[in-house]
């Protein structure tokens, strides 16, 4: 279990962008591609598609 300090702690930090050719455990990728979500560029992305 997670306490909310270290919750605050994971949304202050920057997560990398998922990138070709990163070696990643599940965890972290599945962590990056969560957060990849919610970021502006993914948004932009699904918008152009939906014109």
């Amino acid at each position: 279990m997670t306490s909310s300090l270290e919750k605050g702690c994971e949304q202050s930090v920057k997560i990398p962008p998922l990138e070709s050719g990163d070696r990643l455990t599940r965890h972290e990728f599945e962590r990056r591609y969560t957060a990849s979500l919610n970021s502006p560029a993914y948004e932009n992305f699904i918008q152009q598609l939906s014109k």
